[in-house]
């Protein structure tokens, strides 16, 4: 019964129960990004559950050969996202956060040459731009300009 999709089918389910119980002060309008991302996360966590009761597989936190620095990477990149984008706001913390995140998990050999680091940095502000266009002029989405801007 418990295996890794089980465990992570109750947690994308207990995430959005709690998101749903935050969400319903929102405005009708604040709400209707959240109540969508909320109702597919739903149908994900059922389907993942699902998929977790039906097909008995051995519990295993690493699977053999994981890179359980690089999860471990990952945790402190965006803890460390969430400590930054108060301060430096949305643009920035997000380029260097998605710039990180590329490096980290790309290939050693491409860790170690500079046009690695020009792909991961180009990657990232790229795609938080995009983003930032996309949610700032497209949706009207207020993003957090940080301490350093404002």
């Amino acid at each position: 019964m418990w295996n890794s999709d089980t465990i992570s089918a109750l947690l994308v389910l207990g995430i959005t129960v709690f998101g749903y119980l935050e969400a319903k002060n929102f405005s009708y309008y604040g709400g209707v990004f959240v109540s969508w991302v909320l109702l597919i996360l739903f149908i994900l966590g059922v389907v993942l559950l699902a998929k977790g009761l039906f097909q008995h597989k051995p519990f295993k936190f690493w699977k053999e050969g994981a890179h359980s620095w690089q999860v471990a990477g990952v945790v402190v990149i965006l803890a460390g996202y969430i400590l930054l984008i108060p301060w430096a706001g949305f643009l920035v913390s997000s380029a260097v956060v998605l710039s990180l995140l590329c490096l980290l998990l790309s290939p050693p050999a491409r860790r170690r040459s500079w046009r690695g680091w020009l792909v991961s940095l180009s990657v990232g502000v790229s795609i938080t731009l995009l983003f930032y266009v996309i949610f700032k002029y497209g949706l009207l989405v207020p993003l957090p300009p940080g301490v350093l801007f404002s």
